[in-house]
């Protein structure tokens, strides 16, 4: 998986917008989509490509659940994405970054969106409970519908708690955070950021299960080793 210029401090990993996913497709479930952004990744500068729609920048998008329960927070009023300042989100994350390339071990392609999980998530939050399933990749975000998406290509992640045991990383930012029900987050929905409107949409179908299975095969059949 060759990175060009690769990078300092506050690059993030970008791709061509017009080469993957040039329309907009909410969640889609084709992991190949990842091959394609993979083989085109680049460092450049955050503040350079913020306002550039020629590049999308790669963040990982982690939805944490247990049972039936989903978590969720607000993200703080003043943030590097003012656009999404004190809206509610169920999706942890953020940008994938040279840094993940280098503490990677690329046993599988999908190793250095695994690598920014695990810091995104050290980063924002304390899970007090065991892993009962994932993290796993369940499929990608692209959405146009605003300035936000159309400058961002979300790989979603799905991470399963046995307990609902997770609290703010203090100093993260984060505040509001709680495991409810789908019915409650539903009255949230008119705070909610883009992204997490179609990713519990997406959630409410029953398109995890169809995403894990194709994980499964993909890493079964070796088409995730490099």
């Amino acid at each position: 998986m060759p990175i060009r210029d690769a990078g300092r401090a506050e690059d993030v990993l970008c791709y061509k917008a017009d080469t993957v996913c040039a329309a907009s497709g909410g969640v889609l479930e084709d992991l190949s989509l990842w091959d394609q952004v993979a083989s085109n990744l680049v460092a450049l500068p955050r503040d350079d490509v913020e306002g550039d729609f020629a590049y999308k920048q790669v963040v990982v998008y982690v939805v944490v659940r247990s049972g039936e329960l989903l978590l969720s927070y607000t993200r703080p009023r003043r943030s590097r994405e003012p656009r999404l300042g004190a809206r509610v989100s169920i999706g942890l994350g953020g940008h994938v970054e040279p840094q993940d390339v280098a503490a990677a071990a690329l046993s599988n392609k999908y190793a250095l969106l695994q690598r920014a999980v695990e810091r995104e998530l050290e980063e924002e939050v304390v899970i007090r409970a065991p892993i009962a399933g994932g993290p796993d990749l369940v499929g990608f975000i692209c959405d146009d519908s605003d300035a936000v998406g159309r400058a961002h290509f979300g790989a979603l992640w799905l991470v399963d708690i046995s307990r609902p045991a997770v609290s703010e990383r203090r100093g993260s930012g984060i505040t509001g955070l709680t495991l409810t029900t789908t019915a409650d987050l539903g009255r949230k929905r008119p705070q909610m950021e883009p992204w997490s409107r179609l990713v519990l949409d997406w959630l409410a179908r029953g398109g995890v299960v169809t995403a894990r299975q194709a994980t499964c095969r993909t890493l079964n059949d070796g088409g995730g080793r490099d």
